[in-house]
């Protein structure tokens, strides 16, 4: 009796593991593929798709599939195919009702809010991509994103242009494209940026060639990283080990771009919702500092030209106008040799240099309504001869920014500031080789001249502060402080009546002061 009874016990094992492994292992994969294959079946006219293997094991919720082969092309006399490979694709926890909702959105997407996602799974791993076409080629070693997600809102938003009208205006034409030929392009720029997300990504080993009769470049990234996007708001994205060459426009290389978080959600939306073009569609952006590290570009057939970085931003735009925004790069270098023109080289070699490296950096906010603006952190320094820094505030400058609104515009305060490398003395001896005399002797005649009479207090004691800098050169600070803001325009005719100005503009200069 006790062995019918074990072999009942482990007949009954056997079918619970089948049934188990069946549930757990086979029935999740018939699922995933048949998920799968209704995606593929759901593509576009044109676009076929296959894969050489495809596994879903639910105890570990990892998708993996094999040998992706892609080929697209337009039915017409100019077909253009695209073909693409893709190694292998590892999804962890994919949303295996992902092609009925998304279906289900394509029927009714007024069912859902503009911020109710579709996701598509916790990570993707994608290695080993090839891109081929006509004109281009591309090849990725790898692609990480983790938590991918769609917003159907934005990406089947009524009205939106069709794929033909996309085509007409991305056609190159005849004369500059007006704001009307744009929207269909900027529409579908919107609707993806609004349609996607995503909480991080990491990108290695990208390389992109372009071979047309016009233009030949190839492309190369080690690495790309962001993170935090989700319908036009990102935190920071990076860029590692950029080169471009081109034999129509040189080479070009960047260690490492640095961008910070911008937000373009407003704008975008106004776009999708069939809003007309115009600069009041700026308003609400947002855009971060963007910092590149480790410059160099060679024009064909000039020398390398090397800059230790730049930086763009933050910006950020009100009314129609960017109401603060800041730009700088440093360490820019020119030999004298790289100069366009024998007379920019003859400066160089008048004034002792081989060679300049260069820093420049910009910086204003602008406060629209209350007419007024702020130049700050404002200043060029040329490493061998010395930094000249500026700051300002200006009045009545308001939103309309032509020439007659500028005109209007009024100083309330300005500052310049050298402090002197060896430009003072440079010029010295340029000036006393001109001449024909002895530099001290040059020194002095410029001393002298700065101690004219009858100049009124605040010019005299800007000529006895210039005396003194020139006689021992370090720094020289100028300052306008008007008791009220004058039009910037009295600036202009300052030479007809300089001493009057320089009161009315509460001049100071003083020098070799901290």
């Amino acid at each position: 009796m006790r062995t019918p009874i074990l072999a009942a016990v482990l007949g009954g094992l056997g079918l619970a593991a089948g049934g188990g492994y069946y549930g757990l292992e086979i029935y999740p994969e018939q699922q995933f593929r048949a998920a799968l294959d209704q995606s593929i079946a759901r593509l576009p006219p044109g676009v076929t798709v296959t894969y050489a293997t495809a596994h879903y094991s639910v105890l570990s919720h990892l998708a993996t599939v094999t040998g992706i082969r892609l080929h697209a092309a337009r039915a017409d006399a100019a077909p253009q195919p695209v073909d693409a490979v893709i190694d292998s694709m590892e999804v962890s926890n994919p949303n295996l009702s992902f092609s009925q909702t998304w279906a289900n959105a394509q029927a009714n997407p007024s069912s859902w809010g503009d911020d109710t996602a579709l996701p598509i799974a916790d990570t993707i791993v994608i290695t080993g991509v090839s891109i081929h076409a006509a004109t281009m080629d591309m090849t990725q070693a790898s692609f990480t994103v983790d938590k991918a997600r769609l917003y159907p809102r934005a990406l089947l938003h009524e009205g939106m242009p069709t794929f033909a009208a996309f085509q007409a205006a991305a056609i190159p034409k005849s004369q500059p494209p007006t704001l009307a030929d744009l929207q269909p392009l900027l529409r579908l720029e919107a609707a993806g940026m609004l349609g996607i997300g995503y909480d991080n990504y990491d990108a290695e080993g990208l390389s992109l060639s372009v071979n047309t009769p016009d233009v030949d470049l190839t492309y190369e990234v080690r690495k790309m990283a962001g993170t935090g996007f989700d319908r036009g708001i990102m935190r920071g994205a990076t860029i590692e080990g950029l080169t471009t060459k081109s034999s129509q426009f040189g080479a070009f290389t960047l260690d490492r771009m640095v961008m910070g978080a911008f937000d373009i959600r407003d704008p975008a939306t106004r776009l999708i919702n069939g809003e007309t073009l115009s600069v009041s569609m700026l308003d609400g952006i947002k855009i971060g500092r963007v910092d590149y590290d480790g410059i160099t570009a060679q024009a064909p057939g000039k020398p390398a030209m090397h800059a230790g970085g730049m930086s763009i931003g933050p910006m950020a735009f009100a009314q129609g106008v960017p109401v603060s925004a800041a730009i700088a790069f440093r360490d820019f270098r020119i030999e004298a040799s790289q100069l366009p023109d024998a007379r920019s080289q003859d400066g160089f070699s008048k004034l002792g240099l081989e060679h300049a490296t260069i820093s420049f950096a910009l910086a204003y906010d602008w406060d629209v309504a209350g007419k007024r603006a702020r130049i700050h952190d404002t200043n060029l320094k040329v490493d061998e001869l010395g930094t000249l820094s500026l700051s300002a505030d200006l009045t009545n400058l308001g939103a309309n920014t032509n020439v007659l609104s500028l005109a209007q515009a009024r100083l309330a305060h300005a500052r310049l500031r050298l402090e002197d490398a060896s430009l003072a003395d440079r010029l010295l001896r340029l000036g006393a080789a001109m001449a024909g005399i002895d530099v001290e002797a040059f020194r002095q005649q410029i001393t002298a001249l700065m101690q004219q009479p009858d100049a009124g207090p605040e010019l005299s004691a800007a000529q006895l502060a210039i005396g003194t800098f020139i006689t021992e050169p370090h720094t020289l600070t100028v300052e306008l402080a008007p008791p009220a803001p004058v039009p910037v325009m009295l600036l202009a005719g300052a030479a007809g009546s300089p001493a009057r100005v320089a009161a009315m503009l509460g001049l100071k200069v003083t020098a070799n002061a901290p």
